[in-house]
């Protein structure tokens, strides 16, 4: 009998705390086509997820701001990128804190591996967030000459309320790096 009662009340407790199926969400920077900062950045790729990746170099970084409902969790699952060149070291951060670093693989086909994707995997585990302005940074902290491009992030968010989380709730934003300013006041 109090077998039988204890569990009955884990599962109600389980049900209660329950957070729902994990979202899994493609932020592809796309739908700031518009944006000034990515005009010279965008570029086509046939077998990019939109056919089109930002390219980033060093000192440059990729800003993802996004609003969330209610508290929820938040899992970076995957950056895919291509490099043709030396390996490049990215920063991920979340709200300012650093989650983690990776390192592009070191390829070199004379341009051909633009359009070869591969993966990071996740970066920094599940964060637990509150409700509220949000924001997702990749610093390229070092990279060759020719840089990488970065095709999408997928991130996991589970929650009482971020169901319809989808990749236009997030609006991306391009810092340029000291190289980039400089050309630009140039012209």
């Amino acid at each position: 009998m109090i077998s039988m009662i204890t569990y009955v009340l884990l599962a109600l407790c389980a049900g209660a705390f329950s957070v729902g199926k994990p979202t899994p969400v493609m932020i592809d920077c796309m739908s700031q086509v518009h944006s000034p900062t990515f005009r010279d950045r965008l570029r086509f790729r046939e077998k990019a997820d939109d056919q089109t990746t930002i390219w980033l170099f060093s000192g440059e970084e990729l800003n993802i701001q996004f609003e969330l409902p209610s508290p929820a969790v938040v899992d970076i699952v995957d950056i895919r990128y291509s490099n043709d060149g030396d390996y490049d070291l990215i920063s991920v951060s979340l709200d300012g804190k650093e989650l983690g670093q990776f390192k592009t693989n070191a390829h070199y086909a004379w341009g051909d591996l633009w359009n070869a994707f591969e993966s990071s995997g996740p970066v920094g585990g599940a964060q637990f967030l509150a409700a509220g302005q949000h924001e997702i940074s990749l610093k390229v902290l070092d990279s060759d000459e020719y840089g990488l491009e970065v095709d999408y992030i997928r991130i996991s968010a589970h929650g009482s309320r971020v169901e319809n989380l989808r990749n236009e709730h997030f609006l991306c934003s391009h810092t340029p790096g000291k190289a980039e300013s400089k050309a630009r006041k140039a012209n």
